[in-house]
């Protein structure tokens, strides 16, 4: 007799109870915000009427309750605009995109590890109630979102019975318009094995073999496989622009665009690539992440190789490098010191050389030989600041959002020394003017005020210059006590380099070690700068301490 799986209905009784009778999933319209008729992005005028204003500060902070990460967005002016490029011209290029592509099956070896299969156990309530701490996404045409669940009580409950039907069936229902009218077609859409009920129409069985291949090769396990086999089935997406939507373009090639797993797919489908290139060399011979690739050589014929190994490669997998976006950099240590002019090609079209004083951004970071500060993007920081503070937020509102998302935002710069420390002494004294007038302080009252512990009645507001001492420091000692071994090695020898440089000896002690990160500016530690010496001084500012090296 063939199983059948029905959900219960008690939890649709519970699902059609809590969004109305007949209703399906509807969203409650108190919280449909939209402030796209206002201009959140632009402080107030004298010519604008004080209706006007107070409408503005309404829609602005009920919509930083209601979502931070989007008020943010609309008052910084960062959404971004609508692509202006002709809808058929968008047609035609993502069809060619996202067509058949020219995978070369037997491409992925098999795991030979014993592993464990994805999706082993089902779905628990528990783990689905991690909602509750995740911030909203961009909704569907349901207009749900994780705060629609989290309003549910039991939502995590039925929820997971839902995902476990799924994991049963190895089968997505269809949640394409028309959309469903009460919870019993939900249950239809659910269960299409119930005879006498109408499955989900039949999908085009046509998409990329390049993902099941992999995760296949992997260990993934059958019930994982199908599941992203269902998922990518007969799917299609649209294009949005400044002139409309195209129409449906099907995704026979490559991962979703905004799926969550996306990331996880095709890290797993270029994973031979990346081990390839890297082999059992201890230094790296390639950084990654995502479709970001950095391939590092000892000479220029090795990295001619190189890039040729990784394009015959990716070419099998049916991907193709963009030499208009590649550039390259050779730099010799050798007298005379500087950037070479070399050529390197793709696919025989050579890439853009760097050279001394330009640089490009390799995950946010600026790389290149001599190259010269970007102080735009500091000014752009100061600027989103001085947004902020001068939004329609309340009061308390623009202070959290500057703890919120100003500074953290300046984490990453700090961390990759991208700025001296009279840059960021300069951007604090850009918003601290900003900050008084949020609290209605004349501009002579005291910093304290600011900056001092809350525990102390003051405001807490972090120095962004304090903030550059101390993620220098917490760099440096990440680096020398990473849980990777590797890591440890490398940032190990570099400072024992770096000192025998200083000191002019081959072999320094770990009392040398010691002094030098203490930050010992006497003797021969007197004369250089560098970043491991940056991060002792800072430290000697911070606080009178000693590093203490020994096994």
């Amino acid at each position: 007799m063939e199983n059948i799986l029905v959900i219960p209905f008690d939890a649709l009784t519970f699902l059609q109870s809590s969004f109305g009778e007949g209703k399906g999933f509807v969203c409650d319209r108190r919280y449909e915000l939209n402030p796209g008729s206002l201009d959140l992005a632009s402080p107030d005028t004298d010519t604008t009427s004080m209706a006007l204003a107070r409408l503005k500060a309404k829609v602005c902070q009920k919509l930083y309750r209601r979502n931070r990460r989007r008020a943010i967005r609309e008052i910084t002016g960062v959404s971004g605009d609508r692509c202006c490029v002709p809808t058929s011209t968008l047609d035609a290029y993502f069809r060619d995109a996202w067509g058949q592509s020219d995978f070369a099956s037997g491409f992925y070896a098999a795991c030979s590890d014993q592993r464990e299969p994805l999706l082993a156990s089902q779905f628990t309530p528990a783990e689905v109630e991690k909602i509750k701490k995740a911030e909203n996404t961009a909704p569907g045409p349901d207009r749900l979102t994780y705060h629609h669940w989290r309003s549910v009580p039991g939502a995590p409950k039925f929820l997971a019975r839902v995902f476990n039907v799924v994991l049963h069936l190895r089968k997505f229902a269809s949640w394409k318009p028309p959309p469903p009218s009460s919870c019993p077609n939900l249950a239809i859409q659910l269960c299409p094995l119930i005879g006498g009920l109408l499955p989900s129409p039949p999908r085009s069985t046509r998409s990329s073999p390049t993902i099941f291949e992999a995760l296949e090769a992997v260990g993934t396990g059958p019930l994982f496989v199908d599941i992203i086999r269902d998922l990518y089935r007969g799917s299609r997406t649209k294009i949005l622009s400044d002139g409309g939507v195209t129409s449906d373009i099907p995704i026979l090639s490559g991962v979703k665009q905004g799926c969550p797993i996306s990331g996880l797919l095709f890290n797993i489908c270029i994973d031979p690539v990346i081990r390839s290139i890297q082999g059992d060399h201890v230094e790296h011979k390639v950084l990654a992440f995502a479709d970001d690739l950095c391939l590092l050589a000892a000479s220029p014929v090795e990295l001619q190789n190189n890039l040729d190994s990784v394009q015959a490669q990716l070419a099998a997998l049916g991907m193709v490098l963009n030499p208009k976006k590649s550039v390259s950099l050779h730099f010799s240590g050798c007298t005379p010191v500087g950037v070479k002019n070399t050529s390197f090609r793709v696919g025989g079209e050579n890439i853009s050389p760097l050279k001394e004083g330009e640089f490009t951004r390799f995950l946010g970071r600026p790389v290149g030989f001599n190259a010269w500060p970007d102080y735009n993007s500091l000014n752009d920081l100061a600027g989103i600041g001085a947004k902020i503070l001068s939004s329609a937020l309340a009061p308390w509102q623009r202070l959290d959002a500057l703890k919120s998302f100003f500074f953290p935002a300046l984490q990453f710069p700090m961390r990759t020394a991208q700025s001296q420390k009279t840059a960021w002494q300069a951007l604090d004294s850009t918003i601290r003017g900003e900050i008084k007038n949020t609290l209605g302080l004349p501009e002579n009252a005291a910093n304290e005020y600011l900056y001092g512990h809350k525990s102390k009645g003051s405001c807490s507001i972090p120095i962004a210059a304090e903030e550059s001492d101390l993620n220098r420091i917490d760099t440096a000692f990440k680096l020398l006590t990473s849980s990777d071994e590797e890591i440890v090695l490398l940032a190990t020898e570099d400072l024992r380099q770096t000192i025998a440089h200083r000191l002019k000896t081959p072999s320094p002690t770990d009392a040398n070690l010691e002094e030098f990160l203490s930050g010992v500016t006497e003797g021969p530690f007197s004369t250089s700068d560098n970043a491991y010496s940056n991060s002792g001084l800072v430290q000697t500012r911070l606080q009178d301490s000693r590093i203490v090296c020994g096994n």
